[in-house]
Order: structure tokens, then sequence, then C-alpha cells
């Protein structure tokens, strides 16, 4: 490993570093990969700046163990070595100057409190962002605007390029896709820059050092520039922002957008975001691998399945290759159940005037025993002081389902945003669960039906005041018996 030389320092480092640096350069382990540099740091005295120090103002010794540090490549899991130096090799170096200048190396000048400052693209990004934490908005905006479009994707590039953000710079502090005027604004000023990036990109990720999401510039700059999208680039195909996606989507040739679209599905973070890339975008890029891969995503993704289902098809219209698949899932799924809310109430709406009866309490403590793990008193469940660490108050709603005929068959209590108990009508047997907005259910065809009920009895439950109006009239007597036609119809349970 390389921390091994270290025992043998070369002159051009020990003549600038004092004895305690020295001591202890020779204690770090090769074996140990995430060393704490602090006794290096100290032993020079390095400056503990919150922004990060220029190199210029680095004394021999600091400027000495900031090279030494860089060249055995040191890495920490230290969040705060942004204040000190960058974490990367390659950014070390440039901002040290034994490589040449990257795109956060340039100069800029600005205002800051009234006084004009030169500083590198990085440092000058830090200080205003400081400014704006400590009450003055919009002193980033007003910088950012004064820098030519090109220089600021270059300095986008290189805080995006690796997994290790030099000197804690965000992924969107140059360039923010939700930035609507500035996604507008976008013309020819990648040309240049997004074909060389985007090898750079695939080359360190080919390393191993490259971030697992593609990021959204490098390919619509290469579109909005006209640029002819090498298929090698494909990889970088980002899916996150649907609008943008699209519009890169159209700009390639028919048969390369399927591919395209997966590779950028499969690099995703979730496959719930996945699965509703794909829904969105399907119309584009029909592709049978794409909608293969979005129906694999259904089993890890919130919400019932069947629902799911039905929107890829909706997504595949006109594409009965596509929707063959979506009928092969379905033949796959057990009969489905139809459950319809028939109460609802909005317990934390209704505050000190809410009313439980024993049945009530009595699933309330199960939920609260589920939900903490432990059984807790009904008053602390029931606190009205919403910030009470055990109280359920504060998002508390109530459901009531009844299966095909109209019967009351289960009883749902959503509370802490997410989370929630649903219980066999009248009983204390929970029959489902809902985690992070996901109902978790062993048996899949109850699981579908418990979703898409939750999902869909806010909806479900003000139909009937859209209906009693014009039923106050006696010639409106038909449509009654109409509306209660329409129940039937969930037959499927029957088969």
């Amino acid at each position: 490993m390389a921390y091994a030389f270290a025992m043998k320092l070369p002159a051009t480092f020990s003549k600038h570093l004092p004895p305690a640096a020295i001591a202890a350069i020779r204690k770090l382990r090769p074996d140990n990969k995430y060393p704490d540099i602090g006794p290096l740091l100290a032993a020079v005295d390095y400056p503990n700046d919150p922004v990060g120090p220029r190199v210029d103002s680095l004394t021999p010794a600091q400027r000495a163990m900031a090279e030494l540090i860089t060249e055995l490549n040191i890495e920490t899991s230290n969040n705060d070595i942004d204040q000190w130096m960058p974490r990367r090799r390659a950014d070390r170096r440039s901002w040290l100057g034994l490589d040449p200048p990257q795109p956060l190396d340039r100069e800029y000048t600005f205002t800051l409190a009234g006084a004009q400052r030169t500083e590198p693209g990085w440092r000058a990004l830090k200080l205003l962002r400081d400014a704006e934490d400590g009450g003055r908005k919009g002193q980033v905006t007003a910088w950012l605007a004064t820098v030519p479009v090109a220089e600021r994707l270059a300095m986008f590039g290189q805080v995006n390029l690796s997994a290790s953000e030099p000197w804690g710079l965000g992924e969107r502090d140059f360039f923010d896709p939700q930035d609507k005027q500035l996604v507008a604004a976008l013309r020819d000023e990648g040309k240049t820059w997004a074909p060389a990036y985007a090898d750079q990109w695939l080359a360190v990720r080919a390393a191993g050092e490259g971030k697992r999401s593609p990021p959204l510039w490098p390919m619509l700059a290469m579109i909005r520039a006209k640029v002819r999208i090498e298929q090698r680039w494909e990889v970088l195909m980002p899916v996150g922002l649907h609008t943008l996606t699209r519009e890169i989507l159209e700009a390639l040739p028919v048969d390369r957008r399927g591919p395209a679209f997966l590779l950028g599905l499969q690099q995703m973070g979730h496959p719930g975001w996945a699965l509703n890339a794909a829904k969105a975008l399907l119309p584009v890029a029909p592709d049978a691998g794409v909608m293969a891969y979005a129906i694999e995503c259904i089993k890890s993704s919130v919400g019932a399945e069947r629902a799911h289902l039905d929107a890829l098809e909706k997504a595949a219209k006109g594409h009965p290759e596509l929707i063959a698949l979506v009928d092969a899932a379905r033949g796959k799924r057990p009969p489905p159940i139809a459950l319809t809310t028939t109460t609802q109430r909005d317990v934390a709406q209704e505050g000190a005037t809410a009313r439980f009866s024993k049945i009530d309490e009595a699933q309330l403590l199960a939920a609260g025993q589920a939900y903490f793990g432990k059984k807790v008193p009904l008053d602390r469940l029931l606190a009205l002081k919403p910030d009470h660490e055990q109280s359920l108050r504060a998002v508390l709603r109530y459901r009531a389902l009844a299966d095909a005929k109209g019967k009351h068959v289960y009883d749902v209590w959503e509370f802490a945003g997410d989370s929630g108990s649903i219980f066999r009508a009248g009983t204390t047997t929970e029959v489902a669960a809902i985690i992070q907005g996901d109902v978790e259910c062993d048996d899949a065809a109850l699981k579908d039906a418990l979703a898409m009920a939750v999902a869909q009895s806010k909806v479900k439950a003000k139909a009937p005041a859209k209906t009693k109006a014009p039923a106050k009239a006696k010639a409106k007597a038909p449509a009654k018996t109409k509306a209660k036609a329409k129940t039937p119809k969930a037959k499927p349970k029957k088969k």
C-alpha cells in the first residue's frame, strides 16, 4: 500500500516538516484505509478554515504536509476534510499547482460585503453561500449570472465527475435542473465540453470511482448543441426529470431509444423511481426490455401491483407486444378483490372533539404496540400535543373498507405520515401493516386490494357528495338505481 513509503520520507518533504509532523506520519498504518489525518494537520498548525484555505496562504510546512497527504493518496471518512483540502488526488494536485488548473481553480472577481474579492471558483461559491446563510440572499445567483455558461458547465463537470465531490460542493451548485430559465437558455455552450466530459465520466466510472447515476447536463448539452450522440455515451442517459429525458430520447434514432432508456432506468437509485419513469416515457421509447424491467420493478415499489400494471398498459397503448407482457404478468396474479371506502375520518383535524369507541381504542393500542415495539398507554398515543414522542395525533386517519357486497370487512388506521395498521373489522386482528407508505401483507391479492383502497379512498369517499345534490329531485330516482348497479361489476372475486 502507498502508505508504506511514509516510513522513508523523501528529503523534499522532510526538510519542511517539524519533528512532530514526521513522528505523526510514521504512525500511519498501511492497513488503515481511512486514517485520522487530524494529528498530521495539527503537527503543522494547518488552518481550520470552514471554507477551505487558498493554497498560497499555506506555510512551507503546511504545504509540504498537504503534498505528502496528496502523494500518499490518503483517503478519509471525515466529512470535515473539505474544510482542509479536496478528497480526490486529482483535485488536490490541481489545487496545489502540481498539475494544470481545473475549472474550479479558475479565479473570479466578485463583490462580497461591499469589498471586491478575487478567488478560485470553488472558494468564491463557498464564501458567497456562507454570506447567504448569514442573511445576504441572492449572492450566489448574482455571481453565477456573471459566469459564462460554458465555464459553469465545466465547473459542474468537475464537481460531478466522481463520488467524492471536491470541497463539499453539491450536484446543483452550478447547474440546477429545476431552474427552468437556465434549462430553457441552454443552447450550444456545451458543444466542446459535453463530448469530452462524457468520455472523462466513462473513464472515471470504469476505474470504479464514478457516481452510480449519470448527471443530466452532458446529454442535454449535446442535444442542444446538435452534437451526434455516440452509442458509447448512451450509458449517461438521465431519467430523473421526465420532460428533459423525453427531449433527449426524442433526439435519438428510434431504434436506439429503448436500449438507451433501459440503461438509464437500470442506473436509478430505487426501483420505484424507475417504474414511474417507465410509465411516463414508454410512449417515447416503447421497448420490450423497458417494459420487462418496469414489471420487475413493481415488486420493490410502493403501491398495488394491479394499479402499476394498469398504468403500464395505458403507457403501452398502441403496442400490442408490450401489452402482452402486462397481460402475462396479470396472469400470474390471483383474482382481484374489490374493496371500497365507506367511512373516512381525519382524527387529527377533529382535535379535542374526537371521540373513540371501545374497539377504536383497542385497535389503536394494538397499532401503537406494533409501531413502537412495546405497549404504550392510550393516553400517550392520543395525546393532543403532536410533538409528544409517542402521540399519533399529529397525523391520524381512519377508514372503513367494505367488500363487493357492501359488508364492512376492514378497519384502517393511518398515522405518522407513512405508517399504519389494518384490522379485521371490529377486531384487533391485524391483517396488514402500512410501512413507509406501502401495504405489507402476506396475501398478495389482499395486499393489492388494500393498497388500492387506501390510495383511492379519499377520492371515493367524496363521490357521494357529488351525487347527493341531483338526487334530491324525485325525477332522479332512476339514477340512484343505476349507481347501485355498478357495484356488482366487481365479479372477478367469484371466479
